[in-house]
């Protein structure tokens, strides 16, 4: 899949300079604080400028946090309420168990409400440390379904979205299964299609043989 397409809008992220198609499904594993404040601001800025819907579904930050982060970083945090700043747990689990299905339906709902809203599109962070919480109770196989479906549903639905892992709390064989399930990456401030990409459907059997063989 290359980097154009026209039957979708063409937009700045506001990481790098490139243009690209909407909807794109992209990872963002850092490291440092610093570094995902950098890209989350960028992105969600532009986003507002761009006169996107905006959802950003946060979990190692609090909110007002965040909003500081946001508006030192001079995005127009006056425009929050008419987007959806919130807490990521709430909305992943919102009956304390993580529903894929559901929470795909969330997304691709965000997108058409940009659309009867009057926006021209719709873009979305999700921080998804929510998947270490306890409470979560969340297996890899649930977290894996999901981002590999989420592909599919941005290609009926294009909301571009970020999902952010942080790479101080996940382990490395976790980050490299989530890293093979987006077609695009950000390294070092710079968007750049995954060359780990699997497609979704080989990586579920692969993810099966490996989990019915543990």
């Amino acid at each position: 899949e290359e980097m154009s397409g026209s039957d979708r809008r063409e937009i700045e992220l506001g990481i790098g300079e490139e243009c690209v198609p909407e909807g794109l499904h992209i990872c963002h594993i850092f490291n440092d604080d610093d570094e995902r404040n950098e890209t989350l601001s960028k992105f969600i800025g532009k986003g507002v400028d761009s006169d996107e819907k905006v959802a950003v579904l946060m979990e190692s930050i609090p909110r007002d946090e965040l909003l500081e982060v946001l508006e030192d970083a001079g995005v127009d945090t006056q425009e929050a309420p008419k987007h959806q700043v919130a807490r990521a747990m709430d909305d992943y689990c919102p009956d304390a168990k993580f529903a894929p299905h559901t929470m795909l339906e969330r997304f691709q709902a965000h997108y058409r409400l940009a659309i009867q809203e009057g926006y021209v599109g719709a873009r979305a962070v999700g921080d998804m440390s929510w998947a270490l919480c306890e409470e979560a109770d969340t297996e890899l196989m649930d977290l894996a379904l999901y981002e590999c479906h989420l592909n599919s549903a941005n290609s009926e639905t294009p909301c571009t979205t970020i999902c952010s892992y942080d790479a101080r709390k996940f382990d490395g064989g976790t980050i490299m299964d989530m890293l093979s399930v987006h077609p695009y990456t950000i390294v070092r401030g710079q968007l750049m299609r995954n060359p780990l990409f699997i497609e979704p459907g080989q990586f579920l059997e692969e993810l099966k043989l490996r989990v019915s063989a543990a």
